[in-house]
């Protein structure tokens, strides 16, 4: 699956232009080889714009340096459009509305910025109708590859395809963790990518800004190598006019963005691209399916060798339970898990070049059985609390009348109960799920005797035993998959629990 967005910033309208021309040309020539393979054996999916508000700014000639959507905060009685760079105070920049990393992205009126107010973050992460329209269509479709097109305004950053990410100085920088499969798509992507005029090839660049940026959080959320391509706008100006035929030198730009959207649905199916593989790895398609009935279910899936925290669980899709990714070269492990299922693993190696590989993840399902939480206080009554039941699978609850009952699979679970008051403390254990169970939490009373305090900003680690067992109060790594990193608990380490 690949997905193609031209414009997200209203000014940079040039990769808009050229994908529409490149659907053009699907279109035209679908019943021509190679594009009829291309199109039968692929899915090709278009967003010409996710601005549509920010389009009609430009499209009126009301200010041609206008980058946002049509926001409007609440501080402000109406818009104004202030033709040049800054200045407006309406509008949220699309690109740093997503939540990943929202938090340092530029807050609302920046001042000191050579453009202000131009980058504003939004109000909240996906607070913006665009970019969740656009993350809940990508998570829909789960796209393998994907491109976001941009117009440098000032040219200091075009010519470039940017991918996700390098975070932190040179030397001492985090990349991503797919970093080398990623860049091996990258550096082939590139390659079809020339400049225009001159015909050199773009820039090879890892995404160093940590703002709700779209590439990154398609990579985290999805597993999906989306490519931010930075084109330059034709004879310097950042707006062109509407008629690319009328500009020589935009149609000349256009068709130089056309290759590389061709070249990178082929590169899905590893088809028709065999001179340009000689160091890259062949596709990997992976299926899940129920081991009993053999039919295909999604569920989550990694790569295990370089799988991180940092990054959400990946699904394969919901009609064939089936993922594609562009892994490098050598061994891959790749686990599948759901819950109600045990897990599964399979390994392949990935060569340059080849057909394509399939791996089959085959998950046998586990019994279910009925389960019962009660909270209550010393004195007997239900207490309103929020309860996480984690079995690998974590979901919290809020249990407003202290009551919570479902059926779950077989299996350990961690359990954590908390009061939504300050007058109890909060418990949790460990237990084994198999058979039909009913369990009684009772919250103590939250006595001044049992409280204590700690200041952590200034040291004074005096009170907490760093992975202590037998205190009362500690410090440990926590092992759940909630992975909290240093968790402190307040009693000793529970041993796992079987109700009789």
């Amino acid at each position: 699956v690949t997905l193609i967005i031209g414009h997200i910033h209203a000014e940079e309208v040039a990769g808009m232009e050229a994908t529409v021309e490149f659907m053009r040309k699907l279109g035209h020539r679908a019943q021509q080889s190679p594009y009829q393979t291309l199109i039968a054996e692929t899915q090709i999916y278009f967003i010409p714009t996710m601005n549509p508000d920010g389009l009609e700014v430009i499209s009126l000639g009301w200010d041609n340096t206008w980058r946002k959507n049509g926001y409007k905060p609440p501080q402000v009685d109406s818009c104004e459009v202030w033709v040049g760079m800054g200045n407006d105070l309406c509008g949220v920049d699309l690109n740093r509305n997503f939540d990943i990393n929202w938090i340092y992205g530029d807050s609302l009126w920046q001042s000191g910025a050579v453009e202000p107010y131009d980058y504003f973050r939004g109000p909240a992460p996906f607070s913006e109708p665009e970019a969740v329209a656009v993350a809940n269509f990508a998570r829909q479709i789960k796209p393998t590859v994907s491109i976001v097109w941009h117009s440098s305004r000032s040219g200091n950053v075009a010519e470039r395809g940017i991918v996700a990410w390098q975070w932190g100085p040179d030397g001492a920088a985090k990349f991503s963790p797919d970093c080398t499969a990623i860049g091996q798509v990258h550096r082939a992507y590139i390659q079809k990518t020339r400049t225009y005029p001159g015909g050199q090839p773009y820039f090879e660049v890892w995404g160093a800004t940590r703002n709700g940026d779209l590439q990154d959080w398609f990579y985290r959320e999805l597993g999906c190598i989306q490519i931010l391509t930075e084109t330059s706008p034709p004879d310097g100006a950042i707006q062109p006019p509407c008629d690319t035929n009328s500009t020589p030198s935009l149609q000349g730009l256009v068709n130089t963005l056309l290759p590389p959207m061709e070249w990178l649905c082929r590169r899905v199916l590893n088809y028709s691209i065999s001179n340009d593989m000689s160091n890259q790895g062949a596709p990997l398609r992976i299926y899940t399916r129920n081991a009993v009935t053999q039919e295909r279910i999604s569920a989550q899936w990694k790569i295990d060798s370089t799988w991180s925290p940092i990054l959400k669980p990946w699904y394969t899709n919901e009609q064939y339970g089936r993922a594609t990714f562009l892994p490098a070269t050598g061994q891959v492990t790749v686990v599948a898990r759901k819950e109600g299922f045990l897990p599964d693993t399979a390994t392949t190696t990935i060569g340059p070049g080849g057909g394509t590989r399939t791996l089959n993840l085959n998950l046998q399902p586990l019994e279910w059985e009925d389960l019962t939480f009660h909270v209550k206080n010393e004195s007997g009554q239900f207490l309103n609390s929020r309860i996480t039941i984690d079995n690998g699978f974590p979901r919290t609850d809020e249990l407003p009348n202290g009551i919570w009952g479902g059926s779950k699979p077989v299996g350990a679970y961690y359990v954590r109960v908390e009061p939504n008051d300050d007058l109890h403390l909060a418990r949790w254990f460990s237990f084994y799920l198999d058979r039909d169970t009913t369990i009684i939490f009772t919250l103590p009373e939250a006595h001044e005797s049992y409280r204590m305090s700690e200041d952590f900003e200034n040291g004074g680690m005096n009170d907490w035993t760093p992975g202590g067992t037998n205190g009362s109060w500690r410090t440990d790594v926590d092992t759940t998959s909630l992975n909290y990193g240093i968790v402190c608990y307040t009693n000793p380490e529970v041993p796992v629990y079987r109700p009789p």
